[in-house]
């Protein structure tokens, strides 16, 4: 099963952020599981890195981008999952289109997200970590 990891996710295990820290922590130590392949963009490792910069500096936001590539998949997120993102009549926020493109252009076929309501034009599933853990873990 593809999965993609929203941003919003890796930031709140990258930097501790409670109480989503758990749950996302959890979805993240399943990289091992075989039934799961899982996927970020490469706009959403930019917008770790600079959360993570803010938060613990320049080296350690390095070593933690590094971390999530050594362990995610990495999806398109280029010329084409931007037009399609243009495209995207029902999309509010273009960033949000970008991600759920990049989730199309890898095959996944869900999204794992804190804020389910950002992808609600994404005709696939949307769910929260802790809901995935009790759905698939």
């Amino acid at each position: 099963m593809n999965v993609f990891i929203d941003a919003n996710v890796l930031i709140a295990v990258i930097n501790k952020e409670y109480p989503a820290f758990d749950s996302c922590s959890r979805v993240l130590s399943l990289t091992a599981d075989k039934r799961f392949k899982f996927f970020v963009s490469t706009l959403s490792l930019g917008i770790c890195w600079y959360f993570a910069e803010k938060k613990s500096g320049r080296k350690v936001a390095n070593e933690k981008i590094q971390l999530i590539m050594k362990h995610l998949s990495i999806s398109d997120c280029g010329k084409k999952e931007a037009m399609a993102a243009i495209a995207e009549k029902r999309a509010d926020d273009f960033e949000d289109a970008m991600q759920v493109n990049s989730a199309r252009s890898s095959s996944c076929s869900s999204i794992i997200t804190l804020n389910e309501k950002d992808f609600y034009f994404a005709n696939m599933e949307v769910i929260r970590p802790q809901d995935f853990l009790y759905k698939y873990a």
